[in-house]
């Protein structure tokens, strides 16, 4: 069987270290060979790398046994055996355990970087990387942002079928029937009902949507290191591709708030939002809406969500009702009920109110 050996040329010589099936240390100078004489405490331990660094002559071990990875430091003719590597609790805050190394899984990837050993390794499909020195004391540990392309890139197709079919239904929704009826209508409201304020859709909208991002974002973190989400947070805050976890976290809230917000407004023409802020949703002349209405409405709210609100921000400034896109498409609006006046009946409207008749927003 060939041997296999491991390498290092520096300007005083050169050196070689042939393994496999057992270990020997070669070093040229001045154009001679000399065999160098290993510690016999090296044993089975496997050469990982082989370094020259501060006029030391330096051996990565992989411990077959326990997978630990130590140094072996020759310092003139005297070599000296390391401790395993650990983290230096004083050195880091990043809490990420280092594994036991296998010969046979993925050992580690080491490399010289100036006074000390850059170190990087495969854990639970995340790639990591270290400096260590030559007294096996590891001190900043993170995980690369290249560590899950594949997991990222399958989160971001199945974000974009799901984009996808919204939009669908959206389209199956706008050309239902008696959506044609309206083309040539102008959507209006009476002049006693008060759109709702800017302000106030925000803060209903932050008091309805916390506790659906809270549990999302948990879900979707619950199996992730936190050195893991700051490195995903630091490399991915405004490029691409986003880590899996923020696609999945970013589909789980809009489907659950978009969910809510159509059953609530279904049942009660409202949120929990809405009602703490004195808004409701109407529809043409200050009616209710239709089921299609608020299912059109809400649906819209996954590609404005999608757009980062931009899109039903421009809407709400532009349009006279202070409409996002959904309410455009479903032909309604959200009053400040406060605000508002009550509204006559409409086949009453003409004849006026009756005394104890008048009906006003919820």
């Amino acid at each position: 069987m060939p041997r296999r050996a491991l390498a290092r040329v520096t300007r005083q010589a050169a050196y070689v270290l042939l393994y496999d099936p057992s270990p020997a240390l070669w070093e040229l100078t001045n154009g001679t060979w000399q065999r160098i004489s290993l510690p016999e405490s090296l044993g089975p331990d496997r050469p990982l790398d082989l370094e020259v660094m501060a006029d030391q002559l330096v051996i990565a071990l992989l411990h077959p046994a326990d997978g630990s990875l130590r140094f072996a430091r020759r310092a003139g003719n005297q070599w000296s055996l390391s401790k395993p590597v650990q983290i230096d609790s004083a050195a880091t805050t990043r809490r990420v355990r280092l594994p036991a190394w296998s010969a046979t899984s993925s050992p580690p990837a080491l490399s010289r970087w100036g006074d000390q050993l850059a170190l990087a390794w495969k854990q639970q499909d995340q790639v990591y990387f270290a400096l260590v020195d030559t007294d096996a004391r590891v001190g900043d540990v993170g995980p690369l942002p290249f560590g899950r392309p594949q997991e990222s890139e399958q989160a971001t197709r199945m974000a974009e079928i799901y984009l996808l079919s919204v939009l669908g239904l959206i389209l199956v929704l706008l050309f239902s029937p008696g959506q044609t009826t309206r083309q040539a209508m102008v959507f209006s409201l009476p002049p006693q009902l008060m759109p709702a304020r800017l302000s106030k859709r925000a803060l209903a909208f932050l008091i309805d949507a916390a506790p659906f991002w809270l549990i999302s974002i948990h879900y979707a973190t619950s199996g992730i290191s936190q050195s893991e989400l700051e490195a995903d947070i630091q490399q991915w805050a405004f490029a691409k591709p986003y880590p899996a976890w923020a696609v999945y976290a970013n589909l789980t809230f809009m489907t659950s708030y978009t969910l809510y917000c159509i059953i609530s407004e279904l049942l009660v023409k409202t949120t929990l939002g809405k009602r703490v802020m004195r808004l409701r949703v109407v529809g043409e002349g200050g009616g209710p809406p239709t089921p299609r209405d608020v299912l059109l409405r809400n649906v819209f709210r996954i590609p404005e969500m999608a757009s980062l609100f931009i899109v039903p921000l421009l809407f709400m400034l532009v349009t006279r009702y202070r409409q996002r896109l959904g309410d455009k498409a479903a032909w309604t609006a959200l009053i400040d009920v406060s605000a508002s006046l009550p509204v006559n009946p409409p086949d009453q409207a003409s004849q006026g109110p009756k005394p104890g008749q008048g009906d006003g927003p919820e």
